[in-house]
């Protein structure tokens, strides 16, 4: 595949890989205010998930001060936030919809046709046996 290098010199790439000691550190974090709420939701004896979109989920801990303060948190846009950015690439994105499309749809066939580009599919077992191969195939 081709590789095109980007025009904004704001973009770095990424070259930390992901290991264990830094693995254990995200999965020990979380989020105060949520793990809060969860605690509280456990007492009053509810155990299941809260999803933020439902309000049936949470109305047994909306009254909380927890629950508001999430509320706050998720309701406000963070400082890093490039608005200018964002505004660019939805610019891009609505002039280019057509191309975007393509774009994808010509990804997804290439990652099939070509052996290397496969090979993910192959050692993920995506592709192993008939059987395991239509249905991936066909999930695609």
């Amino acid at each position: 595949s081709l590789r095109i290098n980007h025009s904004d010199k704001k973009i770095k790439k990424v070259t930390t890989t992901v290991t264990e000691e830094i693995m254990d550190k995200m999965l020990q974090s979380g989020d105060d205010v949520v793990d809060r709420i969860l605690e509280r939701s456990a007492s009053l004896g509810v155990r299941r998930p809260i999803q933020y979109t439902n309000p049936e989920t949470y109305e047994h801990v909306q009254h909380l001060p927890e629950f508001q303060q999430l509320q706050k948190q998720l309701q406000t846009i963070p400082h890093w936030v490039d608005h200018e950015r964002i505004g660019k690439a939805a610019a891009f994105y609505r002039d280019n919809v057509a191309l975007v499309f393509i774009g994808l749809s010509i990804g997804l066939v290439e990652s099939y046709t070509f052996p290397e580009d496969a090979k993910i599919l192959e050692i993920s077992g995506g592709l192993v046996g008939v059987q395991g191969t239509i249905k991936r195939l066909t999930r695609t």
